[in-house]
């Protein structure tokens, strides 16, 4: 996924400008050279805006706590201060991370859960389900699941993106290690998934790379996924587009400012720091194209 800062790091709305092409070659509607009756190739215009917001997380410095820092004796120096600062940063990227899947509703800010149209909710048996109750051949099982969400995905794309991404929970990676079969073979339905595209080529000759996120973030009953089930995605971050088959982004971050600390109130003993993050959510024109989310691929519960 590509950030986009902008010209503006302090913009109220960031705009994303858009341009397609329309018309096409004719055949039948030649006719002769000086005939003027043909579809004429246009481009079209276009803009995505967003809202933008401010995160920030605050942690202070008392006067006290600097100078104990200052003494020779002190067993941690100034090492405490330097992991308070750098917690306060962390906090913030766990929350833009957040933001980059689920959005927020009440500042519209749009996540990647939120491009499709719909959620596809998986029926069959989820992946960890295949590992703990198929004693035979789990990884047969979970490699044709796997193709059947994925092929219909690419084919969509006509497979003209270099770059697929998986994102999916711990538990659903962990479960699709599981053995191709007890009988014949030990190989993981996740490597012979690989194996098996990774034999195609693109046109240039290249390899089309698939890349496995693991995203905790993703995994069921947690302060940040509260449902049952986990979460799968299918990324397609960029394509090749254009006369010149220039590699363009699907998917793009807006991200004015990505990192300002500043003191909020200066005072003699205690002063308060903030780091301030501004952030404006996804753009994805294509939309659904490139975004496709399951719930429950992986699991859908305990034992499930």
């Amino acid at each position: 996924m590509k950030f986009e800062s902008g010209s503006e790091p302090w913009c109220e709305v960031m705009d994303l400008f858009l341009s397609d092409y329309v018309g096409f070659a004719s055949l039948e509607d030649t006719g002769q050279l000086s005939n003027n009756a043909i579809r004429n190739v246009q481009v079209r215009a276009g803009m995505m805006s967003t809202p933008v917001i401010n995160m920030s997380c605050s942690y202070d410095l008392s006067i006290e706590e600097m100078k104990r820092a200052e003494q020779s004796g002190s067993p941690f120096g100034s090492q405490l201060i330097t992991v308070k600062q750098r917690y306060a940063d962390y906090a913030l990227r766990m929350l833009v991370a957040y933001l980059i899947y689920f959005g927020n509703t009440n500042t519209e800010t749009v996540g990647l859960l939120n491009v499709p149209t719909s959620i596809t909710s998986y029926t069959p048996a989820s992946m960890n389900n295949i590992f703990l109750t198929n004693a035979t051949n789990p990884g047969a099982a979970q490699l044709l699941a796997l193709e059947q969400i994925i092929v219909p995905f690419l084919t969509t794309v006509y497979n003209k993106i270099e770059t697929l991404k998986l994102v999916m929970s711990p538990t659903c990676y962990n479960a699709l290690t599981a053995p191709y079969s007890t009988q014949y073979s030990a190989e993981g339905a996740i490597k012979a998934f690989l194996a098996n595209f990774l034999a195609g080529k693109t046109k240039d000759g290249g390899v089309p790379n698939i890349e496995i996120v693991i995203e905790p973030l993703f995994a069921p009953s947690t302060m940040f996924n509260a449902n049952t089930y986990d979460y799968f995605m299918l990324l397609a971050t960029e394509m090749e587009t254009g006369p010149d088959e220039e590699k363009t982004p699907l998917i793009m971050c807006g991200a004015p400012l990505m990192e300002f600390v500043y003191p909020t109130i200066p005072g003699a003993y205690d002063t308060q720091y903030k780091f301030l993050k501004r952030y404006a959510g996804i753009f994805a024109p294509i939309g659904g194209q490139s975004v496709a989310v399951w719930t429950g691929f992986g699991t859908k519960g305990s034992g499930n």
